[in-house]
């Protein structure tokens, strides 16, 4: 059997485990369960790292109470967990992916788009749909809380996010926020062509710190890989149907920036000591309260001082509105485009570059347009300008060096 076939076969079952069906012992289990011990089996898996027994618990939880909010809390934390447990899965697959051009395999691998097609409409979007409807129960009640003595998303090794202590309404953003991500993002996938031969894809080294032009470098020429498959021609040109799904995942996608920039907001309304908090401010003065101008937030295990936190809502607030432009989600009448002092400002504040890498524009882009009024070629076209541009700035960044 094919190397990249195994690989892909293993990796397919592991993630139809993250979003599956309860295996029926543990239904069996959990029907003598009441929702507060449902719930606090849940919180134990969250706390051992087991978002795949969590979810069930919450699952449960939720059926026999549909308004429960630490069930709908714990299917919020269990879905994203159980998706950071099939990333951890996926890193530890070494082999998946070639690392030097002589390593690209001859002949072509499976049809990589009907199992993840499979995996996608039958379980993923499923799954965070469930989420999505949890968090939509969240977001209106005045105050959530939700103690957890551990939250821990780890992949390969490296812990990404170390929480613990009191879940409250300021967290039900944030983790909306990343429930919308995987949306969006399982949107896009859905509504695209994913035949694809992984045996002839290159994973270049990254780093933007120590070596940025030859990070450019690599990522355009793995672009240019993606887009030359001899095997599936077809990679990543829209589905006939897809039209709508990629609309779903505009909007998904705006709704990512929507909620942190909603977290920022309530976080105006905390009027409780933040120690014991997960995503907050710092209350610099004692008062007790969010002062914008003066204190920083601490999101994603990074402190943000006062005015980058400030410029970093600001920023969502535009990605928000460039990504619903043109949806049946833009309230704004004039045209939102993101421009590329946009794009080096969220890459700066978040931590993946010290200094913008993208060079000023006298334009935006409209980049709701891709979402809203998708054409057939799809993320194809979106990928072949990106792979344009990326040339383009190592060009100038080469030429003024």
């Amino acid at each position: 059997m094919h190397r990249i076939a195994r690989i892909f076969t293993a990796l397919t079952l592991t993630l139809s485990l993250v979003f599956g069906s309860v295996a029926c012992e543990q239904e069996k289990e959990s029907k003598e369960l009441t929702v507060d011990e449902a719930v606090l089996k849940g919180k134990r898996a969250l706390s051992s790292g087991d978002g795949i027994d969590a979810n069930r618990y919450f699952k449960y939880a939720r059926e026999k109470d549909g308004e429960d909010e630490a069930a709908a809390f714990g299917v919020m934390l269990a879905q994203i967990m159980g998706m950071f447990n099939f990333l951890d899965d996926l890193s530890a697959f070494d082999g998946l992916f070639a690392v030097d051009p002589d390593d690209i395999e001859p002949e072509p691998g499976p049809n990589t788009g009907d199992a993840i097609d499979n995996v996608l409409e039958g379980s993923a979007l499923l799954a965070f749909g469930e989420a999505e409807d949890a968090y939509r129960l969240l977001a209106p009640a005045r105050e959530v809380e939700f103690p957890l003595k551990s939250y821990e998303l780890e992949i390969d090794g490296l812990t990404v996010l170390d929480l613990g202590g009191e879940f409250d309404k300021s967290d039900v953003y944030v983790f909306g926020a990343l429930v919308a991500l995987f949306n969006g993002v399982f949107h896009i996938t859905d509504s695209h062509s994913l035949d694809f031969n992984l045996g002839n894809l290159v994973i270049p080294p990254i780093d933007f710190q120590d070596d940025p032009l030859g990070t450019l470098a690599g990522l355009s020429e793995t672009l240019r890989i993606i887009l030359s498959d001899p095997y599936y021609p077809n990679f990543l040109l829209m589905e006939d149907d897809g039209a709508e799904s990629m609309q779903r995942a505009g909007i998904e996608l705006g709704n990512t920036f929507d909620r942190l920039y909603q977290f920022f907001n309530q976080l105006t309304l905390e009027r409780d000591g933040q120690a014991n908090d997960q995503f907050r401010y710092i209350d610099v003065n004692g008062n007790q309260r969010y002062d914008a101008d003066e204190e920083p937030v601490v999101l994603f295990g990074q402190t943000l001082q006062a005015r980058e936190a400030m410029a970093f809502k600001a920023v969502c607030g535009k990605l928000r509105n460039a990504l619903w432009e043109g949806s049946s989600a833009d309230e704004n009448p004039q045209v939102d485009t993101i421009d590329t002092t946009t794009i080096n400002q969220l890459l700066i504040l978040l931590g993946v570059a010290d200094e913008p890498l993208l060079p000023d524009l006298p334009f935006g882009l409209n980049i709701g347009q891709y979402f809203s009024d998708p054409t057939p070629t799809g993320l194809r076209g979106l990928v072949e300008a990106l792979a344009d541009v990326l040339d383009d700035i190592a060009d100038a960044a080469a030429e003024a060096a």
